[in-house]
Parts: structure tokens; C-alpha cells; sequence
């Protein structure tokens, strides 16, 4: 199924805003939902692509890489060999 893109997005933390993508939107908006957690790759590259892994995940990792510039680096750990994670 296709998905309609928004156009950019800005978010506000109480301190400063950002703009965002519509893909960096949907990707900080999945791993807020599920703060805590370890998303894999694969689920994140599914539910934000539409697509299937296969194989090559740099899509997700490239798109963490500008997330994080735009809401600091701090705020998404890398787990190895498992996914992402957003903290608090």
C-alpha cells in the first residue's frame, strides 16, 4: 500500500524546535511511541518505508544519522545487532 507523505514537520521539545521530513517525522514518531524499546531495523525500514528488508538496512541508519543531528544525538541509542532505541 502507498502511504501520502506530508511535507515537513516542526517539532518543539520545550527548549528549541526542529524541522523534520516526512520520513524523519514518521521514524521519530515510531521510536516515540515505542520509547523504551529496541526497534530492529527491519521493522523500522516495514512500518516507515513500506518495504521489506532486503538485506541492506543503511536506508534506516542513514535516516537516524539526520535525525539525530536535528534532535540530538542523545536521545537515540544504537543497540548492536538488535535496532534503536529512544530514551528519555
Amino acid at each position: 500500500p502507498e502511504k501520502l507523505r506530508k511535507g515537513n514537520v516542526m517539532i518543539w521539545d520545550g527548549e528549541k524546535s526542529c524541522v523534520l521530513s516526512a520520513l524523519e517525522y514518521d521514524l521519530f514518531c515510531l521510536l516515540k511511541d515505542r520509547q523504551g524499546t529496541v526497534v530492529s531495523r527491519e521493522t523500522l525500514l516495514q512500518a516507515v518505508w513500506g518495504f521489506q528488508a532486503m538485506g541492506d538496512t543503511r536506508t534506516v541508519d542513514m535516516c537516524v544519522l539526520r535525525l539525530r543531528k536535528k534532535i540530538g544525538a542523545g536521545r537515540i541509542r544504537s543497540v548492536y545487532g538488535k535496532g534503536y532505541q529512544m530514551i528519555a
